[in-house]
């Protein structure tokens, strides 16, 4: 061997690592040229050197170059080999072990110097790059092997007088305190610019919002504010964090129950077939990404003309939904099985359209690495959706000036952030083309839903959401009054809807314990029955039950068919024998049996005079109720009584004997106390507790889940129009 290999050998036998102390240094004047050593370490070298001497001699077994011999090598000729040595080791080092720190803030900073707690125990190199008045770099290169999550966190709290960070690394949330920054970017075996996204809000106690809140010691966490203060001391603040772990224990012990599963089916309402931790994992999944798209509405309402503002940014907003999505999406990749569901179900493309929506909005789509990945599988998902020329016939339509379908709002968003992921990628031919299909049918959009005419349909139809009357007249392509029989109609079927679930709920759920009584049967099965049933007295009814004695022939015939209908489980032909073998009045003594047990009871309407207290009522929560389907006067009158969204849903599920507004899932009791039953065992009663809980964090996202188009076709597109001008140029 040569003596370049003769070196090596011995360096690798001794562990001896020429790219770290004592042998190399990194300073701020050697990041980008590491060809030699500094001083300070020019002795360290020489040493290692003088040390090598005799052990190199001692090798007998050599075959040196030019008739050169071990005895013949000296600390010169050893130097200059090792120097010839450390220059790849060290660039190497430096590319694996270098990270930059994007800091994004919701205000300009004047700082432009780093406090030397950050100099000193970040790395070997530590430097800050100023781009903009609200967002920079700090580089660190050779990261301190003891640098931890919970270490940047606590020096950029102290650094920009904030306790909320977020920090995002390669689409994932890093929220484990205790984690080394050099190995998080190293254990993905990334190579070249590896940037930390870390997201600077104000404290949680002044935002007043749900927010992801690092492992601060509070004794280090600078807070002036009296009224800040009070308010943590007096009510815990409730965190992103919090708020996670509550859906995932929450699922957990819900789905472990024997009794109170969520049950899964497919787009065709077939059931799935599922272990528990799957179903688990899905079920998480679902809930985190509900509540990162509730948090992205309210940001939105946030910003709609007219919308009082919420105290916190919406930079903030975003980022919190974006926790809640990166979760989400962490929950899909936790188990095999829904690993092969990504491509199978719409649900995982349209989470990584909603990811990289917040990245976007962010200004910080450059950060996700697989965005074009995760934006093509979003547009698979999307294109199952419709017909297989839905898009080329829509572009054509609105390069003409015709109609086009609402639904190509989902559309815009997704060539628009298609175009700008191109953009960060310098595929400028690409990037240009998925913009231009943006801007056409936003424009068309846009064109058929100008502000003034939605300003003078909002006033027509008040209590109406924007949103809806948007979505109207791009239905009818711009014409008003077509768009108001259509909001008229919406309006009266949103009615209908509420007045049906009212009835069921007075009515009671089938003996299955699980299937509300289907209203549509009631006349059919009263007409094979020969009994006198109308729509109006099956509401009266359903209204006043508990208060007829039974004597009303209309009444009596109501109950019958209905308790006909719980007692089968709403099937017709066993009905039909039931009241053939049995009769009206045993029919009647079952369905009183059927209350006894499951413990029916009237709920008591003086609950709401039990609750002294009152709560200051905050906008960013009406708006979260709002987005949830709550009506704003009775998501006040809760907030008032409660305090916070999470006990205002349970509240209103409660209070509410009418729940025309209430979201499906939200109340979606029938009237029941528990089954004695039931709550025999401790298990089962926290399986109740967790099916709770997880409805009421989650709204109606299990039981109703909207629509594409409910989910798109109202969105203004401002925001659109004004990313699609911005990223137009290829020079951006």
């Amino acid at each position: 061997m040569n003596s370049k290999e003769l070196i090596l050998s011995h360096l690798r036998q001794q562990k001896i690592k020429l790219w770290l102390p004592p042998y190399y240094t990194y300073s701020h004047q050697q990041t980008h040229d590491s060809s030699r050593p500094e001083t300070n370490c020019h002795g360290a070298l020489r040493e290692l050197a003088s040390s090598l001497i005799p052990r190199v001699r001692s090798d007998n077994d050599v075959d040196v170059d030019n008739d050169e011999t071990a005895h013949n090598l000296n600390v010169d000729t050893i130097y200059n080999v090792l120097i010839e040595l450390q220059s790849p080791a060290v660039k190497k080092y430096v590319e694996k072990h270098s990270v930059d720190f994007k800091i994004v803030m919701n205000s300009p900073t004047d700082i432009s110097v780093l406090p030397s707690e950050i100099t000193d125990r970040w790395g070997s190199d530590v430097s800050m790059q100023k781009k903009k008045s609200n967002a920079f770099i700090i580089g660190v290169v050779g990261i301190s092997p003891s640098l931890t999550v919970g270490m940047v966190s606590e020096d950029l709290s102290r650094m920009f007088h904030s306790s909320v960070m977020r920090f995002i690394y390669r689409g994932k949330n890093l929220s484990a305190f205790d984690d080394c920054i050099g190995k998080v970017v190293t254990k993905d075996g990334a190579i070249g610019n590896k940037e930390i996204l870390c997201i600077v809000s104000p404290t949680a106690a002044r935002a007043k919002s749900r927010t992801w809140i690092p492992a601060v010691s509070t004794t280090e966490t600078t807070t002036t504010s009296t009224e800040v203060t009070q308010q943590t001391v007096g009510s815990p603040i409730r965190t992103d964090e919090t708020i996670i772990s509550s859906i995932r224990q929450a699922a957990h012990t819900l789905q472990n129950s024997s009794s109170s599963q969520f049950e899964i089916t497919d787009q065709s309402g077939h059931l799935v077939s599922m272990s528990q931790n799957d179903s688990t994992a899905f079920l998480t999944a679902l809930g985190l990404h509900r509540l990162g798209r509730s948090k992205m509405d309210v940001e939105r309402h946030d910003r709609s003309p007219g919308a009082k503002k919420a105290p916190c940014s919406p930079q903030d907003g975003i980022a919190s939904a974006l926790t809640f999505l990166l979760e989400a999406d962490a929950e899909w990749k936790s188990t095999a099985a829904l690993t092969s569901w990504m491509d199978r179900v719409d649900n995982y493309g349209l989470l990584q359209l909603d990811i990289s929506w917040c990245y976007l909005l962010l200004r910080s789509l450059d950060n996700l690495p697989d965005a074009i990945a995760r934006l093509n599988r979003a547009e698979a998902v999307l294109r199952k959706q419709v017909h297989s020329n839905f898009v080329t016939l829509a572009l054509a339509q609105a390069e003409m000036g015709n109609h086009i379908p609402p639904l190509c709002s989902i559309f815009v968003r997704l060539f628009l952030l298609q175009g700008v992921a191109y953009r960060t990628m310098r595929n400028d031919a690409e990037a240009t083309k998925r913009l231009d299909w943006a801007r056409l049918l936003c424009q068309r959009l846009r064109t058929s839903s100008p502000s003034d005419t939605v300003d003078e349909l909002c006033n027509v139809y008040s209590m109406t959401d924007r949103s809806v009357v948007v979505a109207a007249l791009r239905q009818k392509d711009g014409n008003p009054d077509e768009a108001g029989d259509l909001i008229a109609a919406g309006r009266e079927e949103e009615r209908l809807a509420a007045r049906k679930r009212r009835r069921q709920r007075k009515v009671g759920k089938c003996s299955n314990g699980s299937d509300w009584v289907n209203l549509d049967l009631v006349s059919t099965l009263a007409g094979i029955l020969g009994l006198s049933v109308d729509n109006d007295d099956q509401d009266q009814s359903s209204d006043s039950e508990g208060d007829a004695d039974g004597r009303d022939p209309e009444s009596m015939s109501i109950s019958i068919v209905t308790g006909l209908l719980r007692l089968t489980n709403n099937n017709i032909e066993e009905s039909l024998q039931m009241y053939n073998q049995i009769g009206a009045e045993k029919v009647l003594q079952r369905i009183d049996e059927l209350d006894k047990v499951c413990g029916r009871r009237k709920r008591s309407r003086d609950h709401r005079k039990n609750d002294s207290t009152k709560h200051r009522v905050h906008d960013v929560d009406v708006a979260i109720l709002v987005s949830m389907g709550v009506e704003d006067s009775k998501a006040r009158e809760a907030l008032r009584a409660t305090g916070n969204v999470d006990t205002a849903l349970v509240w209103l599920s409660t209070v509410n004997d009418e729940g025309d507004d209430i979201p499906a899932a939200a109340n979606d009791e029938d009237g029941m106390g528990e089954d004695p039953r039931r709550r025999n065992s401790s298990g089962e009663g926290e399986a109740l507790d967790a099916q709770q809980l997880l409805r009421n964090e989650l709204g109606n996202a299990l039981d109703n889940s909207k629509s594409l188009e409910k989910e798109w076709l109202g969105i203004d597109l401002n925001d659109e129009w004004d990313l699609i001008e911005k990223y137009s140029c290829s020079d951006t």
